[in-house]
């Protein structure tokens, strides 16, 4: 059965949104650096999982850099210092504070409240790619909100220093944490680390490593749809 698909506006970000009103789930995923919603919404069409998804556009327009399709992006980036910095290697943005994170965080907490005023007290799992995954989690932190769970793929602790202190309100809440061993953008240590951190607060973690780059593989499809059948 071939899913309706659709594009709205909510809270000033341009949204697309997949499956049935009435879905018993829904599912909010977040698109990495220098990304459109376009290239996960496929997801919603292929898991397999009842749901209603949303997939937010970031909120500024991603630098262009070599190689990289422009797209967006949920804060600024200096794409001169982006690639002078991943030329020593994969990063853990840990001890990153972007300037405009506070703003990113604000207006993707006010989209979710939209999505969670129309989730109708269903189950709300909120996930996201690479920087994507570091927004969810620093939202939830800053912001706590009665989601159902997380999931975090390739993905990484940003501004940890502002963030150790609030851990303790992942207590109990499911997370899905996916990292490849060879990815060259964010180092697999950062992805232990996310892991690490989110157990430290009481997270109830689902770690998943793979043979692979800063990437989306079979082996996380199939590992995301078992997921997200739990609930």
């Amino acid at each position: 059965m071939t899913l309706p698909e659709t594009q709205t506006i909510l809270a000033g970000l341009r949204t697309i949104v997949v499956g049935e009103v009435d879905a018993p789930i829904v599912i909010v995923m977040c698109h990495g650096y220098s990304m459109l919603p376009e290239e996960l919404s496929p997801f919603a069409h292929t898991l397999g999982v009842s749901a209603q998804w949303f997939f937010p556009e970031g909120v500024v327009d991603a630098e262009p850099e070599p190689g990289v399709l422009r797209g967006r992006s949920w804060w600024k980036t200096d794409p001169v210092k982006r690639v002078s910095a991943r030329a020593s290697g994969p990063r853990d943005f840990a001890n990153l504070q972007p300037a405009d994170l506070p703003q990113a965080r604000a207006r993707f907490s006010a989209w979710l409240d939209e999505v969670l005023r129309l989730a109708r007290r269903r189950p709300v799992i909120v996930g996201g790619f690479s920087s994507g995954g570091m927004l969810v989690l620093d939202t939830q932190l800053h912001a706590p909100r009665p989601l159902a769970a997380l999931v975090l793929l390739s993905s990484t602790r940003i501004a940890f220093t502002q963030q150790k202190p609030l851990l303790s309100g992942l207590a109990g809440l499911p997370v899905l944490i996916t990292h490849g061993r060879a990815d060259d953008e964010l180092a697999f240590a950062a992805g232990q680390a996310l892991r690490d951190a989110a157990q430290a607060g009481g997270a109830d973690v689902n770690w998943l490593a793979f043979e692979g780059g800063h990437e989306i593989p079979l082996v996380v499809w199939r590992g995301l749809r078992q997921f997200l059948r739990r609930f």
